[in-house]
C-alpha cells in the first residue's frame, strides 16, 4: 500500500472509493477534518493576474506569451499509443466472436489488452503529473503575496 500522506488524528473518514485502471486497484478516502482557511487578499493588482488559453499543438498560451509546449515523452507515447492501438485492433479483428460481437478466446488478444491498458495508465499518470507539476508552477510564481 502507498499512502501518499497520513491520515489526521481528529480526521474521520467520510467514504472510500476503489477504482480499478488496468490490473491496478486504487482507493481515494474522503477524509473530514477541522483546518484553518487562510485568509485571501482583498485587492489584486492587474500584474498578479494571468490568463491561460488552451491550445492545441501547445499546452497552453498565457496572456504574457508565454507558451508551454507538451513534453518529449508525449510524442513518444503518442507514437506508441497509436501502434498498439493498430495492433490491437488487428487482432480483434481476427479474433474468434459469438454472435454479439463479443470475443470468445484469443490469448494474443488478452495480452494485447493488458499492455494497452498499462500504456495507456502510464500515459495518464505522466499527463497528470505534467499538469500537476506545470499548475504548481504557475501557482507559485502568481501567488498572492
Amino acid at each position: 500500500m502507498i499512502l501518499h500522506r497520513d491520515v489526521p488524528f481528529d480526521g474521520v473518514i467520510k467514504k472510500a472509493t476503489v477504482k480499478r485502471e488496468g490490473i491496478q486497484y486504487m482507493v481515494s478516502l474522503s477524509i473530514d477534518y477541522p483546518f484553518q482557511t487562510p485568509q485571501l487578499p482583498k485587492m489584486v493588482s492587474p500584474d498578479d493576474v494571468i490568463g491561460l488559453d488552451y491550445s492545441q499543438e501547445q499546452l497552453y498560451v498565457d496572456s504574457n506569451g508565454h507558451i508551454a509546449g507538451y513534453t518529449r515523452y508525449h510524442k513518444i507515447m503518442e507514437n506508441r499509443q497509436r501502434r498498439m492501438n493498430q495492433s490491437l485492433a488487428r487482432k480483434k479483428n481476427h479474433a474468434k466472436t459469438d454472435e454479439n460481437g463479443n470475443i470468445l478466446y484469443s490469448k494474443n488478444y488478452q495480452k494485447q489488452v493488458r499492455k494497452y491498458q498499462k500504456v495507456m495508465a502510464k500515459v495518464k499518470n505522466k499527463r497528470r503529473d505534467t499538469l500537476h507539476k506545470m499548475t504548481n508552477q504557475i501557482t507559485n510564481d502568481y501567488q498572492a503575496v
